[in-house]
């Protein structure tokens, strides 16, 4: 099995150990974290910032799922989530989809429905 995990928070501890869970017996666990960017940031091309946000973020939510026990590898992915995810399903065929999210809002809701693959949901807090 293969899940691919698309970060748009960080995860506590329990959040890790939640995804884990969902995880089971997976062999390949790929986290995704897009860059938090503004349209604005695009525009003038000042991402770098958020860029090392983005891999620090990376860092450290790769390292709480190893401890939850997953074999993790992961990325840095467009500043859309959505994009991010379609982007990565490319190259990572998953056979689901876990999103992490701590503000209640779900950035995949418009590709849900084409995905193919379940998509389920953890609170990063």
């Amino acid at each position: 099995r293969r899940v691919l995990v698309m970060a748009v928070a960080e995860p506590t501890p329990r959040a890790a150990e939640r995804v884990a869970e969902l995880a089971g017996s997976a062999t390949d666990v790929r986290i995704v974290v897009p860059v938090p960017s503004h349209r604005l940031d695009r525009w003038l091309s000042a991402e770098d910032e958020a860029r090392h946000e983005a891999e620090a973020r990376l860092a450290r939510s790769a390292g709480a799922l190893t401890a939850a026990g997953l074999p993790v590898s992961g990325s840095v992915g467009d500043h859309d989530p959505a994009q991010a995810l379609e982007d990565e399903l490319r190259d990572f065929a998953a056979d689901e989809v876990v999103l992490l999210t701590g503000d209640g809002k779900d950035p995949l809701a418009k590709v849900e429905g084409r995905l193919g693959i379940p998509l389920r949901r953890v609170s990063a807090d």
